[in-house]
């Protein structure tokens, strides 16, 4: 662990960097708490640590949050890619942000600037995708941000999380009609079919699912995860299962999984992280009847709140949701080209987003040229 930064004057915290593969442990674990004080699974040290190992040209750069006791308060987990910094695993993340308290990330997010702005490691732009608008991240961020080396520049659309408050809603569906059908489908289901649900518990279960969640994944969507990416996702998986974190469902139909939802809790919260089932059963509502089983087992678990995560699809508004906006950002040094692409890129979104639809349409066509 090396300093990047001496506090300046006034400053609550210091950053540190930590650029080894794997945390040392008694860092690991605060980092753990502090990702489950966050309620971000994506800032976990098993994720950052399983993405590093499958990705070798990651290099990891850590952030370590310190008072002046040296008690850690917060930790942002990045990776140097291309004098890029970026989340580990931004692709699959959902959102992205510190391991911290709540009510820290404002001090996080100083400390992070002032290390950023004095560092002499290789970096050019900060990819700050995905950030939740609805907390102090953010606006910490760009206070901070002011006056100093650094510059923050929106750098594309927002999306929105979706979760259900369990302790406040509830895990069923949003009115009896929608409860009535989805049992109806399971009755019919069941009589044509053996059927079993059920968490996977072993680790002979859990590669089966997780198998048949890929391929059924790949089969419905026409996507598939790359090889580095694979291997990253059964690295988290045994580590989230030796934590006894994860949370794997599966639906059977005579004897093969027909469903699959890939989740796992954080604290209080539970997530539904991947979802895929057999289009041959898709008349069945066996995606949906997956979910709310997910959901229930959730607050039968005691959880406060289930995240569906990213995206606002229709069959979420099947709960009583509510959502939280997520933006993206850029930081880059000022003194640097980086600053000349970004802003050269939020002018030309601007101009792009005043066009009429017909300009919009004329001006797709010609760069498909």
């Amino acid at each position: 662990m090396s300093r990047l930064s001496r506090p300046s004057a006034g400053a609550e915290l210091r950053a540190d960097v930590v650029t080894a593969e794997r945390a040392p442990d008694e860092l690991a674990q605060r980092w753990h708490e502090l990702a489950v004080a966050a309620g971000n699974p994506f800032v976990l040290p098993e994720w950052h640590a399983a993405w590093v190992a499958a990705h070798p040209a990651d290099a990891p750069l850590v952030l370590v949050c310190r008072e002046r006791s040296g008690d850690i308060v917060g930790v942002v987990p990045l990776v140097l890619r291309d004098r890029c910094l970026l989340p580990a695993g931004e692709e699959l993340a959902d959102w992205c942000g510190p391991a911290c308290a709540p009510q820290d990330a404002a001090r996080v997010a100083t400390a992070v600037i002032d290390a950023l702005s004095r560092t002499s490691q290789r970096w050019d732009v900060w990819h700050l995708d995905r950030c939740r608008a609805d907390g102090s991240w953010l606006d910490g961020l760009r206070r901070a941000a002011d006056g100093s080396a650094i510059k923050l520049l929106p750098h594309r659309g927002d999306d929105v999380l979706v979760e259900v408050d369990l302790e406040r809603d509830g895990p069923e569906l949003t009115t009896n009609k929608k409860r009535r059908e989805l049992e109806r489908l399971d009755r019919r289901l069941r009589e044509a079919h053996d059927v079993q649900l059920r968490r996977s518990t072993t680790p002979a279960q859990i590669e089966h699912d997780l198998d048949a969640l890929l391929r059924l994944r790949t089969a419905r969507w026409d996507v598939s995860f790359d090889a580095p990416e694979e291997s990253f996702l059964r690295a988290l998986v045994g580590s989230l299962e030796r934590l006894e974190l994860l949370r794997l469902w599966a639906i059977d139909v005579d004897g093969e999984p027909a469903g699959v939802l890939l989740g796992w809790r954080l604290g209080s919260r539970a997530f539904a992280y991947s979802h895929a089932f057999d289009r041959a059963h898709e008349r069945f509502g066996i995606g949906m009847a997956l979910l709310a089983h997910a959901v229930r087992a959730a607050a039968d678990e005691g959880c406060a709140r289930y995240d569906m995560l990213r995206g606002d699809e229709h069959f979420k508004g099947s709960f009583h949701i509510s959502t939280a906006e997520v933006t993206c950002y850029r930081a880059v040094r000022r003194r640097s080209l980086a600053r000349l692409q970004a802003e050269a890129f939020v002018g030309a979104r601007s101009a792009y987003k005043r066009l009429r639809p017909q300009q919009r349409e004329r001006l797709r066509r010609a760069l498909r040229i």
